[in-house]
């Protein structure tokens, strides 16, 4: 909670509710289930503003690929209440391209790849 004091309650709260009224926009053209509200989309923000799924900080302002998105588990079952996320863009878009076992096993393939190329480097060393 504190990184939420530190941005600010009211600011995360706007940036919520305006997300909120895109994702029920969204549902209602694709015909998806659609049961959110702002309050559980801040009970379910990661207090520490980071993505639960690649440890980046969030990043309102910059970074697009750090900005907050809200990700359908279950993407048939629609925008309800236990079956989203809060994660980066860039991760829901990974995720939104592929099965998991196919995320990780591309994953798996690009680590091997990057290992054979650049040997001396360490995982994080770009």
């Amino acid at each position: 909670m504190q990184e939420l004091d530190r941005i600010g309650q009211k600011f995360i709260k706007r940036k919520i509710a305006e997300r909120c009224v895109k994702l029920r926009y969204r549902a209602k053209t694709q015909n998806l289930d659609f049961n959110l509200t702002q309050e559980y989309l801040l009970q379910i923000f990661p207090t520490d503003c980071r993505c639960p799924a690649l440890g980046v900080p969030f990043n309102w302002f910059g970074e697009h690929n750090n900005v907050p998105s809200v990700d359908r588990v279950i993407p048939e079952r629609g925008y309800t209440q236990g079956n989203v996320v809060w994660v980066s863009r860039l991760a829901n878009q990974i995720m939104s391209s592929a099965h998991p076992s196919q995320v990780i096993q591309v994953g798996k393939f690009a680590e091997k790849i990057f290992k054979q190329l650049y040997p001396k480097l360490k995982k994080t060393g770009f």
